[in-house]
């Protein structure tokens, strides 16, 4: 009786053994993107025919299959029967695959190059596209009030015309043309008149000011547009605030001057110089009120009208798009930026205004050390200028490192703790020379 159930349990054991040595072999050896067995490749007949007209503001644009690169996307498929090999975990399964008991079948979907559509859908952006405009205020006796109305903008939906359009192309065998229509759409701006009241604007919580004396009168007016520009400006609560966005395009078109800027190394004449001076006095304004920086890059060398009534170290350059300066709102109430200019003393001034929470500002006076003297001169001859004229076409400052502690607290406790640290490299002047 011992020796008849011992030998059950040791044919149910080498069974079991044997399954799953069978098992092993399945998933380690059978099962794999090349040897996958009992599939059915569902595979269609892909027609060359067949137009894609797209319909927009005023036009239409046809493409053909051939235009946008029409294929069996081979990758999906492998990608569909890698899936469906890890997915069949169960040994049945494997089983009724190996044996021919079941069959599965895989649709490849089409594919297609994005590329041309991508490229139609920037041109007309290019022509239809045109950003919000918020509502710009001024704080006068005590009260917010309105200096400029806002404007909806209008964005061609990218995004909205891909997600219609990709499922039609993926099962697009057949011959007949496909029509869609890109949708414009209205994009509403994000601070409105009628949001007046939710503001909770209520007082002074920031002011900066900056020098431009000496400037060149294309650099002054560069200033004055900038100011007016990014004044009236609303930051709603939580939000981060981007001057190169408020600041818009800077170019002789959106009526700049040609005046010097730093542009690759070098002090060149460039449209908009200048507007590093509103962005500087903006930065201190915004260290005054105790707001989070989120973005902020130093100058690559010390500039003479940020340290006429400042030590080095508090400026705050901008180059579009790539270089920034932005601040983050995270106070009670939304944050009203009002910009004047001072013609007379040629200064710049910022005015925060918004509701006070209790914070206090603590900053550090600036550590200057590393100061090196600027090298030589640099004279390089210019046949184009007659013999014995010198133009001086970059100018001498004195290299050094300036680091400086900037800390919010508010009931004794620190909200956040910033080191501001600015490298200023020696900088060379130089003169072209006349060739005799």
């Amino acid at each position: 009786m011992i020796t008849k159930i011992f030998g059950f349990f040791l044919s149910l054991f080498a069974l079991f053994l044997s399954l799953l040595l069978l098992d092993f072999y399945l998933r380690r050896y059978y099962f794999t993107v090349k040897t996958f067995p009992n599939i059915v490749l569902d595979k269609k007949r892909l027609s060359k025919k067949g137009k894609l007209k797209v319909v927009y503001l005023d036009g239409e644009k046809v493409f053909s299959k051939e235009n946008l690169g029409i294929k069996f996307n081979e990758k999906l498929f492998l990608r569909k029967k890698q899936k469906l090999i890890s997915d069949i975990r169960k040994f049945p399964l494997r089983l009724a695959l190996y044996l021919g008991f079941l069959k599965v079948k895989i649709t490849p979907e089409l594919t297609y190059d994005r590329k041309p559509l991508s490229d139609f859908l920037e041109s007309l952006s290019y022509k239809y596209d045109f950003p919000a405009t918020d509502a710009k205020f001024v704080f006068e006796n005590g009260k917010v009030k309105e200096f400029v109305k806002e404007k909806p903008g209008r964005r061609v939906n990218k995004e909205k015309f891909f997600s219609e359009i990709d499922p039609l192309i993926k099962n697009w065998y057949d011959n007949k043309d496909l029509k869609i229509k890109v949708s414009i759409e209205e994009v509403e701006p994000k601070v409105k008149l009628s949001d007046i009241n939710s503001f909770g604007i209520e007082e002074l919580i920031g002011f900066g000011k900056s020098s431009y004396k000496g400037s060149i009168w294309q650099r002054e007016h560069n200033i004055i547009l900038s100011v007016q520009r990014i004044d009236g400006n609303i930051v709603p609560k939580g939000e981060v605030f981007s001057f190169n966005k408020a600041l818009g395009e800077v170019s002789v078109a959106t009526g700049y001057k040609q005046s010097y800027i730093i542009k690759n190394g070098r002090t060149v004449l460039g449209d908009g110089g200048g507007v590093c001076q509103v962005s500087t006095t903006l930065f201190r304004a915004v260290l005054n009120a105790g707001l989070p920086i989120v973005e902020r890059k130093a100058h690559s060398y010390r500039v003479g009208y940020y340290e006429q009534d400042s030590k080095p170290g508090f400026d705050a350059t901008v180059f579009s798009p790539s270089v920034d300066f932005k601040f983050k709102n995270d106070t009670p109430a939304y944050v009203l930026i009002q910009g004047k200019v001072n013609r007379k003393s040629k200064e710049v001034y910022f005015f925060l205004y918004g509701k006070k929470d209790g914070r206090k500002v603590f900053i550090s006076k600036p550590r200057i050390y590393d100061v090196v003297p600027p090298p030589e001169p640099l004279y390089v001859e210019d046949p184009t200028l007659p013999a014995g004229v010198v133009k001086q076409i970059d100018f001498a400052a004195w290299g050094a490192k300036s680091v400086f502690t900037y800390r919010v607290e508010r009931n004794g406790k620190i909200l956040f703790k910033k080191v501001f640290k600015s490298v200023y490299r020696p900088w060379q002047a130089v003169y072209l020379v006349g060739k005799n």
